[in-house]
C-alpha cells in the first residue's frame, strides 16, 4: 500500500510527438519541461500563429512606434529538500516519488512536505507570481478521471524534512495531535493553514501546477515563517486513490519539483547624486461600462462583466512637474492598497498597467463613453453594448501583476511611462489599470482611492531619478547624444537585409527573400547586386581562415531546405559553387571551428524533415558526425569553447556540448536559469569563454538575462541585470568597448507582435552586469531585422519583414553609441597588416599610446534572426611602446578561430579607434 511508503514502480510516462516545424515555438518534445511551459501559459494556440518564413505581402518604411516595458525578473528553485509523510514511523526523504495516497476511504494517507531557500530574491520584492511545479508519474487505475491536490502554508513546526514522519516534524518532536487520519497519526494536519491552491489533478503525465504567489511573498515579507508547504491528499475519495510525483531525487534532472517566482525588486534607496520623490494622483476614479464619473469614489475598482470581459478600468493622472527637466528615473512604482476580491475560488487575478494615448483623460468627468465627460473615447468593441472604455487608447501593457487576494499595497514597475512624461510633457494624458479579460463574471479586486478616508491607504507614485548635474560649467554640457547615443536618419535599402555580413575589405553583404543579395558601401552608401547560384534565404553562415564567407543551405519552398554550399569571396566580389551537403538544411547554424574548418548544425532538409545529424566542412567537402545525433531548434546559438567542444547555449533551455573530433559526441550542459525556450533571444560570447543570453520568449517575452563561464570548472548559468524592456526578435551586438548592444525586438506576446516593438536600444556592461537605456531609432524592425557593428564603430540596424505578413522594411539605420560623443578617438597612423598569425605581436603607430587602456579584437560579424554566428570579442595584451603600443594577439586558436577580425584602440575616455580588419590564420 502506498500510503506506507512503498510507491508504485516507474515507467516513462513521456512518448514521442510529432514536430511543430511550420512555425518557430519551441517543437513538442519527449520533455516533461514542455508541459512546465505549457502550464506557464506556451498555449498550442500560441504555436499556430507564429508561422514559417513565406513572402510578405506589403512593404513599408516605417511603423507605428509603442513600446512595453517589464521589469520583472524570473528566478527558478529547487527544493532545499522533500519528503512525504505516511501513516507510520518511516521518514522518505530519500525517496525518488512524492505521495499523495486516499486509504482507508475518505482518509488522508500521506503529505508531501517540500522546503525552498528564497535568497535569491532581494528583500522587499513584490511577488508577481509563485507557482510550485510538480511532475505527475503515475495514478490509480480505478476509473476516478481526477484526484483533488491541496497546497498550504506548514504552521507552528519547522521539520526537518530529513527526519520527518508522519508522527514527527523532525524525528523526535511530534507534530500537533488530531484525529484525521488512521490511528490518529497527526499527518501534520493540525500544523497547515487553509488551502492556498486546490488543483483537480488528472492522469495525463507531466508537470502540474499550483499558486503559491501569497505563501511566497508570506514567506519574504517575514522569513521567520518559512516552515515549507504541504500538499494534502484527497480526504472526499475512496481507498487507493492516489498521485505519484517525482522528487528531488529523481535520476532525471527535468523530472524534480521547482518553484517558479516572477517578482519585481524594491525600488533601490536612492544614491547621494539620486533623489526621490513620492507623487499622490492628481485625479483618480474607475470607468465602468455606464455613463458614470465615479471620481469622489472611495475605492478604485476592476472587474470582469460578463465572462471574458472587462467591465472596469481604472485611470490616474501625476504631475512629474517637480522633477527636474532632463532628469534620468531609475524606478517609479506605482503603489495600490488592495481592500476587498471577489469570493470565488480563483485565487488570483491579472491586473495590467498602460499608458494612456490619444486622450487627455480628466478623472473628475470621465465615464466609460468619454474622456472628459463630453468627448468620446475611441470606438472599439471591447466591452457590453460597444462601451469603448479606453480600450483603444491604451499601449501595451507596461507591467502586468497576478494579485492575489491579500490585502495590502501591490506594486506595478510604471518607469519608462514617467521617464517619457519627463522627457515629452505633452504625451503625460495618465495611466490606465485593466481588469483582467481572462476571467468568468463576477471576479474582481477593489483598490483604494485617493478619497478614501485614511490616508496611508490612497495611491502613490514613487519615482527614484537622478537630475542633471549643477556644477557643469555653461556652454560645456555634454551633449545628449553622450548618454543616450544618436541614430542616423532612415536611408533606402533595394531589399530586406536580413542576413548581414561584414566583409574582410571593410563592405557588407546582405540578401533577404526578394532580390539580389546586395554589397552595401558604408562609406558611400551604395548598393552593388551580386546574384547568387542559388536562394539563400534562411542559410547558415560564417567565415573560413581565409576570409571567404561559407553559405550552408537555403530555401526551397516552405520549410524545405537546399543542401547547396556556397562561397563568397569580396576580393573578386564573386560566388563559387561548392560541394553539396548530404541533406539540405534551412535555419542552421554556421561555426568556424579552432582547426578552420565549418560545422554546421540543425536546419531541416529538402522535404521539411529535421537533420539530425551535423557536418563538417573541410576545404574540400563535407563529412558527416555519425554518432552525434540530435535534433535541435533553428538556428542554434553555437560557441567554440575554450576546450576546443562547441557549447549548444540554446535556444532550449538545457545547454549541451559537442565534441567535434573523431564521429561526433553531445554530451549534456548546464540548464539555464530561465524556465523553458529563449526563442529569438540574443547571444554573444563578450569574453573568452563568457556568454551572455538576453531576452527570447513567446507569451510573454522575458526581460532577464543570465550569463555562464565556461572557463570554470563546472560552468553554471546565472542571471545578470534584466533589461529596462522584454524583447525578442532582437540583436545582441558586441561593442569595441565590450559592452553589448541591443537593438528591436518586441515585447508583446506571439511571434512578432509588432504592436510590441520596442525602438529604444540598451547597453549592457559586463563590468557591472546592468543596463542602460538609449536612444530610440524611427522603424519598427522586428523578425528578421539584424545589427552589425561597422569598423568605423557603428551599428547598422535594418531588415524586418520578408516574413510573417509582415511589412518589408526597405531601409536602414545607422546608430552611433554614446562613445564616439566623449571626445577625440584615438589614431591608428601606420599600416596594419591584413593577414596575421598567432601569438603574434604587432607594433602599431598611435600619436595616443599612453592614453590606451583597452585593446579589443572583434570578429566580423555574421548575423540573421537575431543571432551572431560569428560574435565573439577577444581583448588583447598591450604595452606602450616610443611609436604607439605593442599589441599581443592570441595564441590560442580556441580562444579565437581563425578567420576575419577587427582591431580596435580603446582610450580612457572610452571612445574606440576606428577599427582595421585583419585575417587571422
Amino acid at each position: 500500500m502506498h500510503a506506507s511508503g512503498s510507491a508504485p514502480s516507474l515507467g516513462s510516462p513521456f512518448t514521442q510527438e510529432p514536430l511543430m516545424r511550420r512555425c518557430k515555438l519551441p517543437r513538442a518534445v519527449e520533455h516533461p519541461v514542455r508541459s512546465a511551459l505549457l502550464a506557464l501559459g506556451l498555449t498550442l494556440g500560441l504555436a499556430f500563429v507564429s508561422c514559417q518564413d513565406e513572402r510578405s505581402i506589403t512593404d513599408a518604411r516605417h511603423a507605428p512606434r509603442l513600446a512595453a516595458s517589464v521589469q520583472t525578473a524570473t528566478v527558478v528553485i529547487s527544493p532545499t529538500a522533500d519528503a512525504f509523510l505516511g501513516i507510520d514511523a518511516t521518514n522518505y526523504g530519500s525517496a525518488a516519488t512524492l505521495n499523495v495516497y486516499t486509504w482507508p476511504d475518505k482518509k488522508i494517507a500521506n503529505a508531501i512536505v517540500l522546503k525552498f531557500d528564497l535568497a535569491s530574491i532581494p528583500a522587499g520584492a513584490t511577488i508577481s507570481s509563485a507557482a510550485l511545479n510538480l511532475n505527475l508519474t503515475k495514478s490509480d487505475a480505478t476509473g476516478d478521471p481526477t484526484y483533488t491536490v491541496t497546497v498550504h502554508k506548514i504552521v507552528n513546526k519547522n521539520p526537518d524534512l530529513t527526519r520527518a514522519t508522519g508522527y514527527t516534524y523532525n524525528g523526535a518532536n511530534a507534530w500537533t495531535p488530531n484525529t484525521c487520519c488512521y490511528n490518529n497519526i497527526p499527518l501534520a494536519q493540525a500544523d497547515i493553514g487553509a488551502p492556498v491552491d486546490t488543483k483537480a489533478v488528472d492522469k495525463t503525465p507531466g508537470f502540474k501546477q499550483w499558486d503559491v504567489t501569497s505563501l511566497v511573498q508570506g514567506w519574504l515579507s517575514t522569513p521567520s515563517t518559512n516552515f515549507g508547504l504541504l500538499v494534502n491528499s484527497d480526504p472526499s475519495k475512496l481507498r487507493d486513490r492516489y498521485r505519484t510525483f517525482s522528487s528531488s531525487e529523481d535520476p532525471v534532472a527535468g523530472n524534480r519539483p521547482y518553484l517558479t517566482v516572477v517578482y519585481a525588486a524594491p525600488a533601490p534607496a536612492p544614491t547621494p547624486s539620486e533623489h526621490s520623490a513620492v507623487l499622490s494622483p492628481t485625479g483618480d476614479t474607475y470607468l465602468g461600462i455606464d455613463a458614470n464619473n465615479y471620481a469622489t469614489g472611495t475605492t478604485l475598482n476592476v472587474y470582469t462583466w460578463p465572462n471574458d470581459t472587462i467591465a472596469n478600468a481604472i485611470v490616474m493622472k501625476f504631475d512629474v512637474g517637480g522633477i527636474p527637466t532632463g532628469s534620468t528615473i531609475s524606478s517609479a512604482t506605482l503603489r495600490l492598497n488592495l481592500v476587498e476580491s471577489d469570493a470565488t475560488a480563483d485565487p488570483t487575478y491579472t491586473v495590467t498597467a498602460h499608458k494612456i494615448l490619444n486622450r487627455n483623460v480628466d478623472p473628475a468627468r470621465a465615464t466609460g463613453y468619454t474622456y472628459d465627460g463630453v468627448n468620446g473615447w475611441t470606438a472599439n468593441t471591447c466591452c457590453r453594448n460597444h462601451i469603448p472604455l479606453a480600450q483603444a487608447d491604451i499601449s501595451a501593457p507596461v507591467d502586468t501583476k497576478s494579485i492575489d487576494k491579500t490585502p495590502g499595497f501591490k506594486a506595478w514597475d510604471v518607469t519608462s511611462v514617467v521617464q517619457g512624461w519627463l522627457t515629452t510633457p505633452s504625451t503625460n494624458f495618465g495611466l490606465l489599470l485593466n481588469s483582467d479579460p481572462s476571467r468568468l463574471r463576477d471576479r474582481y479586486r477593489f483598490f483604494s482611492s485617493k478619497e478614501d478616508p485614511v490616508v496611508d491607504h490612497r495611491p502613490s507614485l514613487t519615482v527614484v531619478y537622478t537630475a542633471p548635474a549643477d556644477s557643469t560649467p555653461p556652454g560645456q554640457t555634454p551633449p545628449p547624444e553622450a548618454q543616450l547615443g544618436q541614430w542616423s536618419a532612415v536611408f533606402p535599402a533595394p531589399i530586406v537585409q536580413l542576413h548581414v555580413h561584414l566583409l574582410p575589405d571593410g563592405t557588407v553583404l546582405s540578401w533577404g527573400l526578394i532580390g539580389d543579395p546586395q554589397v552595401w558601401d558604408p562609406t558611400t552608401g551604395t548598393f552593388t547586386a551580386v546574384p547568387s547560384p542559388s536562394l539563400l534565404f534562411c542559410a547558415g553562415h560564417n567565415f573560413l581562415a581565409d576570409g571567404r564567407l561559407l553559405v550552408a543551405g537555403g530555401q526551397i519552398r516552405g520549410d524545405s531546405g537546399l543542401p547547396n554550399t556556397n562561397l563568397f569571396d569580396a576580393a573578386t566580389r564573386s560566388w563559387q559553387v561548392a560541394p553539396l551537403m548530404a541533406r539540405g538544411r534551412w535555419y542552421p547554424t554556421n561555426t568556424t571551428l579552432p582547426d578552420g574548418e565549418m560545422l554546421t548544425v540543425a536546419g531541416t532538409d529538402q522535404n521539411g524533415a529535421v537533420v539530425p545529424l551535423p557536418e563538417i566542412w573541410d576545404g574540400t567537402g563535407w563529412r558527416q558526425l555519425t554518432t552525434a545525433s540530435l535534433e535541435l531548434e533553428y538556428y542554434p546559438r553555437d560557441f567554440v569553447a575554450p576546450d576546443g567542444r562547441v557549447f549548444y547555449a540554446g535556444e532550449e533551455q538545457p545547454s549541451r556540448w559537442l565534441d567535434v573530433t573523431g564521429t561526433g559526441r553531445w554530451s549534456d550542459g548546464p540548464p539555464r536559469k530561465q524556465p523553458g525556450w529563449r526563442s529569438y533571444g540574443s547571444a554573444v560570447m563578450y569574453e573568452p569563454g563568457k556568454i551572455l543570453y538576453a531576452g527570447g520568449g513567446y507569451n510573454p517575452p522575458t526581460n532577464t538575462a543570465e550569463v555562464i563561464d565556461l572557463n570554470e570548472a563546472n560552468p553554471t548559468w546565472r542571471y545578470t541585470g534584466s533589461m529596462a524592456y522584454a524583447r525578442l526578435q532582437m540583436n545582441a551586438t558586441i561593442l569595441p568597448t565590450g559592452d553589448v548592444l541591443v537593438t528591436g525586438g518586441t515585447s508583446a506576446s506571439g511571434f512578432n507582435n509588432r504592436a510590441g516593438a520596442v525602438h529604444a536600444a540598451e547597453l549592457w556592461s559586463p563590468a557591472t552586469g546592468t543596463w542602460t537605456t538609449l536612444a530610440s531609432n524611427a522603424v519598427t524592425r522586428t523578425y528578421h531585422s539584424t545589427s552589425l557593428l561597422l569598423p568605423d564603430g557603428r551599428v547598422l540596424h535594418t531588415g524586418s519583414g520578408d516574413g510573417n505578413n509582415a511589412p518589408r522594411e526597405l531601409s536602414y539605420e545607422l546608430f552611433s553609441p554614446p562613445y564616439l560623443f566623449h571626445g577625440a578617438r584615438p589614431a591608428l597612423t601606420g599600416l596594419t597588416p591584413t593577414v596575421v598569425g598567432y601569438g603574434q605581436t604587432l607594433q602599431l603607430d598611435t600619436p595616443d599610446g599612453a592614453s590606451i587602456r583597452k585593446v579589443t579584437f572583434i570578429r566580423t560579424g555574421s548575423v540573421t534572426h537575431a543571432f551572431d554566428q560569428a560574435g565573439r570579442l577577444v581583448p588583447l595584451a598591450f604595452a606602450p611602446v616610443s611609436s604607439g603600443i605593442s599589441v599581443t594577439l592570441p595564441a590560442s586558436r580556441t580562444t579565437a578561430p581563425p578567420g576575419p577580425y577587427m582591431l580596435f584602440l580603446v582610450n580612457a575616455n572610452g571612445v574606440p579607434s576606428v577599427g582595421r580588419i585583419m585575417r587571422l590564420e
